[in-house]
């Protein structure tokens, strides 16, 4: 596995499990409107074995387009221990340095780790939709 950070204008694919598109990576107006966010779409699993450029992967995304991440997650399958880890590192980070990550469009598979883990209530901001216990 190659350790690169993925380019704003670019969709990487690691290996056939995990898809990280940064092509939607645009700016956007904050809600609230004082800062912009990066975005960033996930697809497929994120585990041990694409947890690791997948880390590397936020971090580039935060030094190119700042701390403040939008992972739309709608596509993601599937998030083991490892990646929760991931998403912690890139919040770490992104906070470390003023913003932080959020998670939109979690699927209900993904959403019941986070939930198990805590870790929802840290990525989901409030109001935003979250799948129904199940």
């Amino acid at each position: 596995m190659s350790t690169h950070a993925v380019s704003p204008d670019a969709a990487s694919q690691v290996g056939a499990a995990l898809r990280i598109d940064t092509a939607p990576a645009r700016r956007t107006a904050h809600p609230r409107g004082a800062a912009s966010r990066g975005r960033v779409a996930v697809a497929g699993e994120l585990d041990i074995a694409t947890s690791g450029l997948f880390r590397v992967g936020l971090a580039g995304l935060i030094r190119s387009q700042g701390p403040d991440i939008v992972i739309d997650a709608s596509a993601l399958t599937f998030c083991d221990a490892r990646g929760v880890a991931a998403i912690v590192a890139a919040g770490d980070l992104a906070e470390r340095q003023g913003g932080s990550v959020t998670l939109t469009r979690v699927r209900p598979q993904v959403a019941k780790v986070l939930r198990i883990t805590g870790v929802h209530r840290r990525f989901v901001r409030p109001g935003a939709a979250w799948p129904r216990r199940g």
